[in-house]
């Protein structure tokens, strides 16, 4: 080496750090590479006293050279690690928007965001109910097309789609609207949820009380992904876990209190499920590596060991008030960037003074019958004097009797708790649905309720007139949507428990809310085929069948004690009647027609039920999804995934 190095390929900051390792004389050189290394800090954090020592005379410097320039290597290399060396990153601060969009979101249809967080969708309020997608970079929300009556939303992975459920029918279409493509049928009032894989199959909850299905991105038939346990209902609101691992999902037992729920994860390589927490619902997986979920409101998060499938920390509470929507799920969704968007608002269903009331044909008017905290589910005896209806959501879950003439409220089930009571003809007995089967009790609540059958998600729905069979819907594992059955009752005299006899499957699947006129001679009940819709078929069934509701859909029907009379409701909300004529074997009904002007809330447990003169119908109309949406307000959160790590590493 008899020339001078040159340092111009070299950053100009290093520079002075170079020269003072190519320095001949020793005492003057930089000594060694931990000298380098606090050196090469400074540079990094900006500082400028690194100041090349002066340079000897060129003879000095060429007996160095060799030597001087073994050094520049091993501090160039050392510069190199450093300047490559993966950083920690640096944590972001929390940035709360709140997200005024028009129209206002229905706080019962869901809310999703895009992986990217550039974009979510959500359900808007009123009766002409779609998706609108606001795009953050936007100043306001649009309509997505081909979207009518959609609900829970959920987006593909690239952002470009969103599927939903409408119609009875799990649907996609572009996220710049268009005409929506079906992909698969669900259950009346059942869909609870769906995520959208990498690997072009979506996992979804067709039935409000079964199994996660996967389903192809381009439609065909779905397959079981989860067997419901023996104490299991359902299995809801799944999300996907990264690299194709598997889903999270909720699982739920009897009755409506979902912070009783478990959080498992369920593995796509071998299809085992693990628990990894008991007490929540609304799983989310976070890209931090962690999963979260709500519970009494708040949402938390804990870390997950994704290779095992299982936590791997205790969980650590990050919001509260997170808006509950219906069955398990909230208004809350993240972004694998760490965008979350949630409403802030109540944590329950806001069932205060929920009433029964009475709709009168072609008025705007109503008409008050029973009022009570927590009121759910309800049916009218015959004569119409009593109204059984249950309390789901309170201290006081059970199935209460009113007494109309005495305006009383009397619990009459305690340690079984109970929904969805049935009268038999005479108003005397009582069925009911509870944890573990179907019950049978008085209605006076003189007996102890007995169970007649063993089971989970039965749902009762009406007693023949002679009180020895009994209708009920349930999800069959492996099915969808749900399947009626008839249940044989022999008496036991007296108010006895009747023995129940060998169940038997009627009607065709997917039907339910399977209804005996008051003669016993014909069963009306709702199917969804193409789309939810009404029909009568003869019992004892002779292959015969008559589509009531037409144009609208049709859900939940009801027959006049009176006879001659069907009433129903649409997907609108609104009722609807039917006036009807039997002629031998034939059944004639008539053009079907609005009841009332007055819309029934879209509540899962909206209920009709005619008067004994058939001239006026009693309607739950408890508070519609949006009736305390100005109690709720939507933000969307930046950088939360950084809150998480902070949270959970203080912890």
């Amino acid at each position: 080496i008899n020339k001078e190095f040159q340092l111009d390929d070299a950053p100009a900051k290093v520079h002075p750090l170079l020269r003072r390792c190519l320095v001949r004389d020793v005492r003057r050189r930089m000594r060694d590479i931990g000298e380098a290394r606090i050196a090469l800090e400074k540079i990094a954090a900006g500082e400028d006293d690194v100041v090349a020592a002066p340079l000897p005379s060129p003879a000095a410097q060429r007996r160095w050279l060799l030597p001087a320039f073994a050094a520049a290597l091993i501090t160039a290399a050392a510069l190199g690690v450093y300047i490559f060396l993966p950083k920690k990153p640096v944590e972001q601060p929390l940035v709360w928007l709140k997200a005024d969009v028009e129209p206002d979101p229905s706080y019962r249809g869901g809310i999703a965001i895009s992986r990217d967080g550039s974009k979510y969708v959500y359900a808007s309020s009123g009766e002409q109910r779609k998706l609108y997608v606001r795009r953050l970079d936007r100043e306001a929300a649009v309509p997505i097309s081909g979207t009518d009556r959609a609900t829970h939303p959920f987006l593909s992975p690239d952002g470009q789609w969103v599927a939903f459920a409408a119609e009875g029918k799990l649907k996609k279409v572009s996220i710049d609207g268009g005409v929506a493509i079906p992909l698969a049928n669900i259950g009346d009032e059942g869909f609870r949820g769906g995520s959208w894989g990498e690997d072009g199959h979506l996992v979804a909850a067709l039935s409000a009380n079964g199994s996660l299905m996967k389903i192809s991105e381009n439609g065909g038939n779905p397959t079981e992904l989860t067997k419901l346990g023996k104490e299991e209902r359902a299995h809801r609101f799944p999300h996907h876990l990264p690299d194709g691992k598997g889903v999270l999902f909720m699982t739920a037992g009897d009755g409506t209190d979902y912070d009783r729920s478990v959080i498992e994860a369920v593995s796509f390589r071998d299809g085992k499920r693990s628990v990894l927490h008991r007490g929540g619902y609304h799983p989310r997986y976070l890209a931090s590596g962690h999963f979260a979920y709500i519970f009494e409101g708040a949402l938390f998060a804990a870390p997950l060991n994704l290779d095992r499938l299982e936590a791997a920390g205790p969980p650590v509470p990050l919001l509260s008030s997170v808006r509950y929507v219906s069955a398990g799920s909230a208004f809350l969704d993240i972004a694998r960037n760490g965008t979350l968007v949630y409403g802030k608002g109540p944590s329950r269903v806001s069932t205060a003074g929920l009433e029964v009331r009475w709709l009168l044909e072609g008025q705007t008017k109503t008409e008050p019958l029973v009022a009570a905290p927590d009121l759910s589910f309800f049916r009218l005896s015959a004569d119409g004097s009593r109204v059984a209806y249950d309390k789901r959501l309170s201290a006081a879950e059970g199935i209460w009797i009113y007494d109309v003439r005495r305006e009383t409220n009397t619990k009459i089930t305690f340690e079984t708790g109970g929904h969805n009571p049935v009268f038999s003809a005479d108003g005397k007995q009582i069925v009911f649905a509870a944890k573990g089967g179907l019950y049978w009790t008085r209605a006076d609540g003189a007996s102890k309720p007995e169970r007649i059958l063993e089971g989970v998600g039965f749902v009762p729905t009406s007693l023949s007139p002679d009180g020895r069979h009994l209708l009920y819907h349930h999800t069959t594992p492996g099915r969808q949507g749900r399947s009626c059955f008839l249940l044989p009752l022999e008496p036991s005299g007296g108010a006895g428990v009747p023995r129940a006899g060998k169940t038997q499957p009627i009607l065709e699947e997917g039907a339910s809310h399977a209804v005996f006129s008051p003669d016993g001679k014909w069963i009306a009940y709702q199917n969804i085929e193409n789309r939810a819709h009404v029909f009568v078929r003869p019992y004892p069934d002779r292959g015969a069948k008559w589509q009531i509701s037409a144009q609208e859909s049709g859900l939940k029907p009801v027959w006049s004690p009176a006879g001659r009379r069907l009433f129903y409701l649409s997907g609108s909300g609104h009722a609807w009647v039917v006036d009807y004529a039997v002629k031998g074997d034939s059944f004639e009904a008539g053009k079907p027609r609005i009841w009332s002007d007055v819309q029934v809330p879209p509540v899962a447990a909206a209920s009709i039920q005619a008067s004994p003169d058939g001239k006026r119908l009693a309607a739950n109309m408890g508070r519609s999804s949006n009736e305390d949406a100005g109690a709720t307000k939507t933000y969307v959160i930046l950088n939360f995934l950084d809150e998480v790590r902070r949270k959970i590493k203080s912890k």
